[in-house]
């Protein structure tokens, strides 16, 4: 009898346990939803933060070449004032057509540029050669 006793206290103690559980089931529901909520928002940041790596990997790479493709266009642009000051200085001095850009023709040149005329537009327009032309813009305002 006594044992029938416990075993009804114990029955009673887990159906109390049971109900307690069962009274807070809403209460464990909505925190496996926010759980299961919140490893969907990690998952979807993961693969944010993934593509986002990936991007920045990319732009790396790009800001990479253009600093090489820089180096070589620098490179280059030294090489071409270099040949090109060697031939004036094998002429004797400027080109004649040379000495007679104006500050005024020089500064024309440079705003037609500045507002999307070609070269070739610029030079057909100051009735000058091409060259003359690209040698003024990319040599600066004093044409050297």
């Amino acid at each position: 009898m006594k044992q029938c006793g416990d075993k009804i206290h114990e029955f009673e103690v887990a159906h109390e346990k049971f109900n307690a559980v069962m009274m807070n089931n809403g209460s464990i529901n909505e925190a496996v939803d926010k759980l299961t909520s919140l490893e969907s928002l990690i998952n979807s940041t993961d693969e944010k933060i993934k593509k986002l790596n990936e991007s920045k990997k990319g732009i790396q790479e790009s800001e990479k070449r253009l600093h090489e493709l820089y180096g070589n266009i620098d490179e280059r642009m030294k090489l071409l004032h270099d040949i090109t000051k060697e031939e004036t200085s094998k002429k004797g001095g400027s080109s004649p057509a040379s000495k007679h850009i104006s500050p005024s023709m020089k500064q024309t040149i440079h705003k037609l540029r500045k507002e999307g005329w070609s070269v070739k537009e610029i030079a057909s327009r100051l009735k000058l050669e091409e060259n003359l032309v690209e040698a003024i813009l990319e040599f600066g305002d004093d044409g050297e």
